[in-house]
């Protein structure tokens, strides 16, 4: 089973990273080719949105698929799985758009690195930002540079909840609201950045 899981996980990650790389890389060119920023920035971001919808409608297909796989192969249905892999999807919308936002301006490969550097300083800032921000023995600048990232970029960390399903929801419940409040996270800020990539665009010299 877990080889087969292994393998399952795997083939979601492919699927994910063909339509992360889809969109950073068609959608700057079609931007471009219907020249949308002549239009400004609603119809820019409204493409940069519709672009996200169908990367989610892909994200949230793999996730019915490993659900019904492992229903069906393994004839079980764990609740605290189908929760973790839902916030992940929830992060990965949010890198999704991350990715989109620098695609605007940067290459594919570099839109990847922007994203992965994105998504570790999304996930120790709570720490690491934090005790550089409050550390008097840093100096005034790099506090400053801290304390503006600490307050800017989204906590990734909150998104993650495997180590609470892995000890079966012990130290706290993921229900209902707990979902509704990461859903409402992870879609403000996408909505966000989605919308500053749409802003950046229109304001390009093409």
């Amino acid at each position: 089973m877990k080889n087969s899981l292994t393998a399952l996980l795997i083939g979601a990650a492919i699927i994910f990273l063909v339509a992360v790389s889809a969109c950073i890389v068609r959608a700057p060119s079609i931007l471009v080719d219907n020249n949308l920023s002549e239009f400004g920035v609603f119809p820019a971001t409204a493409f940069l949105f519709n672009s996200g919808l169908v990367v989610a409608g892909a994200l949230l297909m793999t996730y019915v698929v490993i659900l019904l796989f492992v229903l069906i192969k393994f004839g079980v249905f764990n609740p605290g799985m189908a929760k973790a892999l839902f916030t992940i999807l929830l992060e990965a919308m949010v890198l999704v758009s991350v990715a989109m936002l620098a695609s605007v301006f940067y290459s594919p490969l570099v839109c990847v690195m922007l994203t992965a550097l994105f998504y570790v300083v999304g996930h120790v800032k709570g720490d690491f930002l934090y005790r550089a921000m409050t550390d008097s023995a840093n100096d005034p600048a790099t506090r400053a540079i801290s304390g503006v990232a600490y307050y800017v970029l989204p906590n990734l960390e909150r998104l993650n909840i495997n180590e609470t399903i892995a000890h079966s929801e012990r130290m706290f419940s993921v229900g209902a609201t707990e979902l509704l409040l990461l859903i409402g996270l992870a879609a403000a800020f996408t909505a966000i950045l989605l919308f500053v990539g749409g802003y950046l665009f229109s304001r390009r010299d093409l």
